[in-house]
């Protein structure tokens, strides 16, 4: 678990990939409950949380519910293996810690953007 001065950084890197909200779609690895994509989703036009914890999705899910933050959606499934369905992105958020990032993480990613 990070700090929020570690999101801070992590969301300024993020915005510094120039997302303008308008067609701008942002890939969370490891969403967990949601906090990163819930200050994500105000610099994209569309946030997809992925989570592999069922109990985190779902929670997730219900607190996007109760914000209405209706460009943030939550998918469940493999961490390794990104979310293929909804790419390419324009930035990838990997929210935690892991030793290397999956070779087909990178394939998610928008032309110009790794």
């Amino acid at each position: 678990v990070g700090t929020l001065s570690d999101v801070g950084n992590s969301l300024r890197t993020v915005d510094s990939r120039g997302l303008t909200a308008a067609g701008d779609e942002v890939l969370c690895i490891a969403a967990g409950i949601g906090y990163s994509v819930a200050m994500m989703q105000g610099i994209a036009s569309l946030v997809i949380a992925l989570e592999s914890n069922q109990e985190c999705a779902a929670k997730a899910g219900e607190l996007f519910s109760e914000l209405n933050l209706e460009n943030a959606v939550v998918v469940e499934g493999s961490l390794t293996a990104a979310w293929q369905a909804e790419s390419p992105y324009k930035a990838i958020f990997i929210d935690g810690i892991i030793a290397a990032v999956p070779f087909e993480i990178f394939g998610q990613l928008a032309d110009g953007e790794g």
